[in-house]
């Protein structure tokens, strides 16, 4: 690569002024996104083919290619419903109910992540009651 001698015009601070580049060297105006150019490929047939090589070296025993097949296989986990035992009435106590969360964290009811959003549930709940 050629080291570029341009003089870069910059103002008193420093900066680069409007219109000159800090990288004078850098892509040319025009060149295409390799996002951009494997996107065309795909959608002028390309896809099938390399979808048959991806599931071949899976199934030859590539760990990488077999890892990539089965996240696309497989959905996301989501949440789950939980059950947790809070009082009946309308205006339920927060503290109660974070005290149940807690119980059921402890006993393995409930992940450490399902407590948090029950939690954040909750203290969105104490705010609506202080309003």
């Amino acid at each position: 690569m050629e080291a570029v001698s341009i003089e870069l015009e910059r103002d008193a601070s420093g900066r680069f002024v409007p219109g000159q580049s800090g990288n004078p060297a850098g892509k040319r105006p025009g060149t295409r996104n390799r996002k951009t150019i494997l996107m065309e490929a795909l959608r002028d047939g390309e896809g099938e083919a390399v979808a048959r090589v991806i599931i071949d070296k899976a199934l030859s025993g590539d760990a990488g290619a077999a890892r990539f097949c089965l996240g696309l296989i497989t959905p996301r986990p989501r949440g789950r419903t939980i059950h947790l035992d809070l009082p009946e009435d309308d205006d339920c106590n927060v503290v109660s109910a974070f005290n149940a969360t807690l119980r059921a964290l402890a006993n393995g009811e409930i992940t450490p992540d399902e407590a948090v959003t029950v939690a954040r549930f909750l203290d969105g709940r104490r705010r609506v009651l202080q309003a």
